[in-house]
Order: C-alpha cells, then sequence, then structure tokens
C-alpha cells in the first residue's frame, strides 16, 4: 500500500514533524512505501512566523533566508501531481507525538483540510487524519465529507491496520463489520486503543524529510537539526494545556494536590535505549548537528533513560548534537543540571504562563513557585546554559496588572530568551470549557486557531489593540 503524508506547517522554517518519522518507519518496517509532502516552503502558503518572532525580539537574528529554500510554484498544483505521480491508497496528515506543543501542530487538521478541499479527491484514495483535535472530539471532525477515517489517540499502530485492512482488495469496497481500535468512520464508533509503547516501534526514520527541512535558525546560527522525542506524555494536569484532552482519552482525568496526574506511571511512555542509539546513529549519517528535543517535560523522562544516554555522550561526547529541552522549574536542581551538561543541553525552556502565583494555582492549575523558579533560573546561568522563558498573554480573567506583573518578573530572572503567546483555548480542556461564554459572545470560529500565529481575545476587558501591543513587545518591554 502507499501512504502519504502531508504536513501543512505554515512556520516559515525548517521543521521534522515526529509523527511523520515515527509513523515511516512501522509502514516501511511492514513493506509499505511512503511518500512526503511539505507544505512549509511555499511561499503563497507559509506565514513565516519565524521571521515575524525575529522581528519582535523574540528570535536572535540569522542568515537563515526564507526566500532562498521556499518556492514559488502553486502548493495545489505541485500536491496534484504529487498525488498523480505516487497515487497514495492513503493521504494522511496530523497525528499526536510529544510535538503537540510545537509549530502550531493544533490546527495542522485545518490547515490541512484547507489545501485537500482545493483539489479533486481521487476515487480510490481514502483521506486519514488524526492528533489533539481529532482525539479532544472526533464526532465533529468526522463529519466533514473529504475525511473517510480518523485514528484516535496514538495512531501509528492503527494506521498500520488500517492499511493492512485496505489492503485486501475486497475490503477496499466493503465496511468491516468491526474496524481495528482506535480507528473511526461514519459508519462505527470508536473503539480505545491502549496508550502506545513507544518501545514497540522501530527506530523512527528521518530519511523521509527533504534536507532542507533540516535547516535551522537557533540562537542566530543555523545548525542541521530534528525535532525528536524520547517519550511521549506529561504528568502534569494545568488547565489550559492540550495534553490533557489526550489525559482524558486514556482514562486519567485526575490528580493530586501537586497537579500531578494519578497514574502518571501508567500514562507516560518511552523509547528504548537501543532505538534511541539506533536514531542517534542515524543522525550521524544526516550529519544532525542540533537536537529539539519535544518531550512535554524533559526532566521526567524515565531517568534510567536519560542516564543510559548520558553514558553514551560520555563515550562519544565530540561527535554527538547538541540540545534544547523544555521542562518545569521546579524539576531543574543541582543534580538534574549535572545530567543537563552530560547530555550537551545548551538551552532550557520553562512556562512562566504568569507570574501572580494565586492566579496560577486557581485558574492554571500549575504548582509553580516563585521562589522555584528564581532558582532554577540561576541554577541554569551559573552552569552555562541557555534559559529562555514562556509567556501567555490574554487569559481568561486576566489583568492587565498581571500582565506588568510578568513582565517585571522577567527582568528579575533575565533569561537569554524571552517569547510570548497569546491563550489559545484547546479543545477538551477546563480552560476551554470555561471559556465558552466568551468564545461565543466573540463569535469565536475554532478553525483559525493558531497558538503560535493566530490570536483570540477570550478577555473583554483587555482591548484587542492593547494585546497586541503587549504581545508585539513583550521582549523589548521586558529588556528595558
Amino acid at each position: 500500500m502507499k501512504v502519504l503524508f502531508l504536513y501543512p506547517s505554515k512556520w516559515g522554517r525548517g521543521i521534522t514533524p515526529i509523527w511523520v518519522a515515527s509513523h515511516t518507519s512501522l509502514l516501511r518496517h511492514h513493506g509499505h512505501k511512503v511518500s512526503y509532502f511539505d507544505c512549509t516552503f511555499f511561499a503563497e502558503w507559509t506565514d513565516n512566523e519565524n521571521e515575524t518572532n525575529t522581528l519582535r525580539g523574540q528570535y536572535k537574528s540569522s542568515d537563515y533566508d526564507f526566500s532562498e529554500l521556499s518556492s514559488c510554484s502553486s502548493l495545489i498544483s505541485s500536491l496534484e501531481e504529487t498525488i498523480s505521480d505516487f497515487q497514495p491508497d492513503i493521504v494522511m496528515w496530523s497525528a499526536i507525538s510529544s510535538h503537540i506543543h510545537g509549530e502550531g501542530e493544533y490546527v495542522n487538521l485545518y490547515y490541512g483540510l484547507d489545501i485537500l478541499t482545493q483539489i479533486k479527491k481521487p476515487i480510490h484514495t481514502n483521506y486519514v487524519t488524526g492528533g489533539i483535535r481529532v482525539t479532544a472530539e472526533y464526532e465533529s471532525v468526522l463529519s466533514h465529507p473529504y475525511i473517510d477515517y480518523i485514528l484516535i489517540g496514538d495512531s501509528e499502530f492503527p494506521l498500520l491496520d488500517l492499511v493492512n485492512y485496505l489492503s485486501q482488495p475486497l475490503n477496499r469496497q466493503k465496511l468491516p463489520a468491526l474496524l481495528p481500535p482506535g480507528v473511526v468512520s461514519r459508519k462505527q464508533q470508536p473503539i480505545k486503543q491502549p496508550r502506545v509503547k513507544l518501545s514497540d516501534l522501530p527506530p523512527y526514520d528521518y530519511t523521509i524529510f527533504p534536507d532542507k527541512a533540516f535547516k535551522r535558525p537557533y540562537n542566530g546560527v543555523i545548525y542541521n537539526a530534528v525535532d525528536y522525542e524520547l517519550s511521549r506524555g506529561c504528568p502534569y494536569t494545568c488547565s489550559y494545556c492540550v495534553e490533557t484532552a489526550i489525559q482524558t482519552y486514556y482514562g486519567h482525568t485526575t490528580s493530586n494536590k501537586a497537579g500531578v496526574l494519578d497514574g502518571a506511571s501508567e500514562y507516560l511512555t518511552a523509547k528504548s535505549i537501543e532505538n534511541v542509539l539506533s536514531e542517534f546513529s542515524q543522525f550521524t549519517q544526516l550529519n544532525i548537528e542540533y537536537i529539539r528535543y519535544q518531550d512535554t517535560n524533559f526532566l521526567t523522562v524515565h531517568r534510567q533513560l536519560l542516564l543510559a544516554l548520558a553514558d553514551f555522550y560520555s563515550t562519544n561526547y565530540i561527535n554527538l548534537p547538541f540540545g534544547y529541552i523544555e521542562t518545569r522549574p521546579e524539576s531543574i536542581t543541582p543534580s538534574s543540571v549535572k545530567l543537563l551538561k552530560a547530555l550537551k543541553i545548551d538551552g532550557v525552556g520553562m512556562g512562566i504562563e504568569t507570574s501572580a502565583e494565586s492566579f496560577r494555582t486557581d485558574e492554571l492549575h500549575r504548582f509553580a513557585s516563585q521562589e522555584k523558579t528564581i532558582k532554577a533560573f540561576e541554577l541554569l546561568r551559573q552552569a552555562g546554559i541557555r534559559r529562555t522563558s514562556y509567556n501567555v498573554i490574554g487569559f481568561p480573567n486576566q489583568t492587565e496588572e498581571d500582565i506588568l506583573s510578568t513582565i517585571a518578573f522577567n527582568k528579575q530572572l533575565n533569561p537569554d530568551n524571552i517569547t510570548c503567546a497569546f491563550y489559545s483555548p484547546f479543545v477538551g480542556t477546563v480552560s476551554y470549557n470555561k471559556s465558552l461564554h466568551t468564545l461565543n459572545a466573540l463569535s469565536f470560529n475554532e478553525s483559525t486557531i493558531d497558538p503560535q500565529i493566530r490570536s483570540i481575545v477570550p478577555d473583554l476587558s483587555i482591548s484587542p489593540d492593547k494585546l497586541k501591543y503587549y504581545k508585539d513587545h513583550f521582549t523589548s518591554l521586558c529588556r528595558s
């Protein structure tokens, strides 16, 4: 069978979506053919957020020239030509990985539909999609006439099962009595599949990506880079976080007083060290210099796996890529900093979100004290590891005073990099449900959400123009 992966990103720089690498390896391992169509580099399509954030001062200026890598060809014509040449049995876009927070993954479902509805659907091709939005509310997604099947939750094995089923000629013409777990059609309700064990997947295949997808600006320098996951899942239950929609799907809906998910050890999944080392060998062949670890919370990855990888680095240190991770301030300790240095971690991103502790606790269900945050940033500074603070404005019930105090807190922390994003209400989260009345008042169209690019204004007490001002000038205000 032939499967075409469509990646409808508008980010404006190279990306190697993790789900494409994981699904590619499994399908190829079982003898199926895979091709890849990346929308990122079509000038007519991409918003080039990389350039925008550089102008805002959130990214350091570099020689990365998107225009040199982009194409002036028609995106639609190019996709039609690819489909005509490859003749895929399935076109799939959007899936779950640890990349869920990055590069607008949440909105790729809609971007994919925007593109595919502009071409004539081949008679013998099935359109299949998955991902966060599908998992959170599959019925509304499946109502779209262009979608034949959806995959809920981790979709590597459900896709393989679907491909194997459709490979039988008689089955293509008749819906099965029972679709595989995790596969849903308009005629059948979902059967839940267990969380994937990443150790059961073959090493991810990054050879599917074109060379320009590896080019990435980081702190003013262009590197060959990959997006990567050691694990999947987060043990925390922040009320605004899209991760909670996946937790709910897998039956984890309660947490302790510290906001830690009950049964977190059953929800989290990690790769085997054997697979990790095989993937690192592949990175050597691809001349990868930099790894953007997309693990939702890097320092909650199984410690034995991190120590095993650190041991590998200790004997191969010079030839291995450095990396950037995301974690929580309370996980930064002298011992964890020592581990990060052993793993050649160059930068750490941590969510400040907002400086008001009571707001973080009561509204966001996020328990991270100012004291621990200050200590974390200082420990990393002393170790020579770059620090990035992630900030969000426009939360429901957030005041302008809170935004100003968050700016003041960033001045105190003095991070190496500062980013600011608008709050986006992810379907399936507690914050989304609280926001519904305001969103309805705004005639909110959720298909326009992009947590990295689009903006909505859930708190009408702060004008849209004022919120935009703080977003555009957040970094400069923190530096002044």
